[in-house]
């Protein structure tokens, strides 16, 4: 079983991916709508991936990274954003920290690319 903390500032997206994800029988999603959120939730409970938008309110999706890893929370980290900035870049040079390659297209058509990469992510075999 996965469980995956989703972190999206679209209300919709936080509703819609859970329900695909969580087809597939050996996922559990938790999904929150900001940084502040899904920083509460993680040094609560235990993630095995972190998925979450980088062009968050407030806490941007890579200062959510900061924080979880000076909070010692190592979960692998993957980042998906329109726009590639160079302090991206640099940021998924740490191990365990991937970035998902854009959001070209509806978001609908994203959600099965994020579900296959995080099944890479946590090494564990698509079974859905």
């Amino acid at each position: 079983m996965i469980t995956i903390l989703y972190v999206d500032e679209d209300p919709i997206m936080c509703s819609l991916v859970p329900r695909i994800f969580e087809k597939t029988g050996d996922i559990v999603i938790h999904s929150s709508v900001s940084g502040e959120e899904a920083l509460a939730w993680a040094f609560t409970y235990q993630a095995d991936v972190i998925v979450s938008d980088n062009g968050l309110p407030g806490i941007s999706g890579m200062d959510l990274l900061k924080a979880l890893v000076a909070g010692g929370i190592s979960a692998p980290f993957v980042v998906f954003t329109r726009h590639v900035t160079e302090s991206l870049k640099t940021i998924v040079k740490i191990p365990g920290v991937f970035r998902f390659n854009g959001r070209e297209g509806t978001e609908e058509k994203q959600i099965p690319k994020r579900l296959r990469f995080v099944y890479w992510v946590t090494g564990v075999r698509e079974t859905g």
